[in-house]
């Protein structure tokens, strides 16, 4: 059989055998050229500090980041389950690629998960307030801006556009140097600290 490993002995005529020599038998047909199935059930877990999953048993585990560089390695158990610790935690939302390698060299179709984002937004920047009314600034794109005045009450928002940039009316107009509240609250629901 292709690639199997056959002890070998030699025996005289009195029936002395000698020591075993290992032979390993010619591969005839390529060997296996065979990928394992892509990664499934993957899940970051653990306040995104680990991957699990399922594949081929034995396989060597490769997860990639956004930029396609190697960030954490690990080995499928026997059972077909694996868990590999990522560190730093990957907590901003970003998709991971996973693929298996098996031990001729095979590497399977990655298989991807996004890990859930737990990061808030920065701090809102270059804050103006036009006539008390237009209030202007700079923040995370596609995060909603709320200004809320000192009693909590929500005066003003709106949304940072691809810019960077927002614009919004504040109602009723604070003029007087008032006290506010400016937050940036991303699609995932994390809330800058306040201003």
């Amino acid at each position: 059989i292709d690639g199997e490993v056959l002890q070998v002995t030699a025996t005289d005529a009195a029936g002395n055998a000698s020591t075993a020599s290992n032979l390993t038998a010619p591969d005839i047909d390529g060997g296996d050229t065979t990928p394992p199935e892509a990664p499934t059930n993957l899940v970051i877990g653990v306040a995104g500090s680990q991957l699990s999953g399922r594949g081929e048993a034995g396989t060597s585990v490769q997860v990639r980041d956004d930029a396609g560089t190697v960030i954490a390695t690990g080995t499928v158990n026997p059972d077909g389950t694996f868990a590999i610790t990522l560190n730093p935690a990957i907590t901003d939302g970003s998709t991971l690629q996973v693929t298996l390698t098996d031990a001729a060299g095979n590497i399977s179709q990655p298989g991807s998960v996004t890990s859930a984002d737990l990061l808030p937004p920065a701090q809102p920047t270059d804050l103006a307030l036009a006539d008390g009314v237009t209030f202007t600034g700079r923040g995370e794109p596609g995060a909603t801006v709320q200004v809320r005045d000192a009693a909590g009450n929500l005066i003003g928002t709106g949304v940072v556009g691809a810019d960077g940039l927002f614009s919004l009316t504040l109602s009723p107009a604070q003029a007087n140097g008032e006290a506010l509240d400016v937050r940036l609250v991303d699609a995932a629901g994390n809330a800058s600290a306040p201003l």
